[in-house]
């Protein structure tokens, strides 16, 4: 196993993507005996732990177009057109990472609210303040939003130990529920960039 630091162009990634095959196929089962009957253990990797772009890479597919049937972005609202496409039955191998999806719908929601007096996917420069006047009132929202958040985490908390005090609370939960609130008020960015999974640790590093 080896460590490479580098920005991922496609070509680099189609190597890693091939090295790692090659890697695989030279897997061979263990074989083993136990009570006097031979066992035999084979092993079956699956590259599921890769971001969409890597993704789009080893299927040489545009970064912003569905490796698993092709759609373009101007198409996926076509909904009766997409559901009938077929798809690529060897893409779906790959899995899908929650992490970027994650980030990606909910930045997609945040787009969309900060748009509903244009209602355009593209705005005009004239219109550029009503999206900001949009973005705005959103984060006001939000900054309402984390005072109710504190109270009703509260209350859950208490809904919690009434109903499940024979049962401790786990820490994560406790975490969430008692300290949520202050840690989304101190986080430097938002928790959701904080977040970023080990393999994209230096993916940072060189963005």
């Amino acid at each position: 196993m080896g460590f490479k630091f580098s920005k991922e162009p496609s070509c680099i990634i189609q190597q890693e993507k091939q090295y790692v095959d090659n890697q695989m196929s030279l897997l061979r089962p263990t074989k083993y005996f136990n009570a006097g009957k031979a066992l035999s253990a084979k092993y079956t990797l699956l590259m599921t732990m890769i971001n969409g772009e890597v993704a789009s890479a080893i299927t040489n597919t545009a970064s912003q177009t569905c490796h698993l049937c092709g759609t373009k972005p101007s198409q996926m609202n076509n909904i009766e057109d997409v559901v009938d496409l077929n798809v690529n039955e060897g893409s779906l191998q790959y899995g899908i990472s929650v992490l970027h999806p994650w980030i990606h719908m909910f930045g997609c929601l945040l787009h969309i609210a900060y748009r509903l007096e244009v209602k355009q996917w593209q705005v005009k420069k004239n219109e550029k303040h009503l999206v900001e006047k949009g973005k705005k009132k959103i984060q006001e929202k939000f900054r309402q939003c984390l005072e109710a958040f504190e109270r009703y985490a509260e209350d859950v908390a208490k809904l919690y130990v009434r109903e499940y005090g024979w049962y401790d609370m786990p820490m994560s939960m406790h975490k969430i529920l008692i300290h949520g609130h202050l840690l989304i008020s101190s986080a430097q960015l938002p928790i959701g960039q904080l977040a970023e999974e080990a393999q994209e640790a230096r993916h940072k590093y060189f963005g």
